[in-house]
């Protein structure tokens, strides 16, 4: 089975305080320069399409992120190709059984809801609720605004 190979990050010189003495220290740097790509005999969208991160606003070259290009591009060439990942399944949710609530004639019958009757539709339930304060089911039945 093929792994995945990660690809390697550019090494670049960090930025010298007045104080520092002693050998050059080294960040991960946020891609490697154009010309170090080409040396490796790619293009940069070659390199990008391999997922190697290319800064096109770097000049210089380094000859330690040659070689770890050098080492991947071979690494790359000697891995089998990975299996195809399977399929997944599409799980569709359930409807509620809920329309649109299109507020529109239109809106309504291109949904179907005239012939539904209107169902889960605010004008549908507030007429229900209505009917239910006439037949004193509901609690508004007793005190509503404005008096008895």
């Amino acid at each position: 089975m093929a792994h995945q190979l990660d690809a390697p990050i550019p090494k670049v010189k960090a930025p010298r305080l007045l104080g520092d003495r002693g050998a050059e220290k080294l960040r991960a740097g946020r891609g490697f320069s154009p010309s170090e790509v080409k040396e490796v005999g790619l293009s940069i969208n070659d390199a990008r399409l391999l997922g190697i991160p290319v800064d096109t606003r770097r000049r210089s070259s380094y000859e330690w992120n040659v070689k770890a290009l050098r080492d991947y591009l071979s690494s790359i060439k000697e891995g089998t190709p990975a299996k195809p990942a399977v399929a997944l399944e599409i799980i569709t949710k359930e409807s509620k059984g809920k329309a649109f609530r299109g507020l529109t004639p239109a809106g309504r019958r291109s949904r179907g809801l005239y012939s539904v009757g209107l169902l889960e539709v605010h004008k549908h339930k507030w007429s229900k609720k209505q009917k239910e304060r006439d037949a004193r089911k509901r609690h508004e039945a007793v005190r509503r605004k404005g008096g008895n």
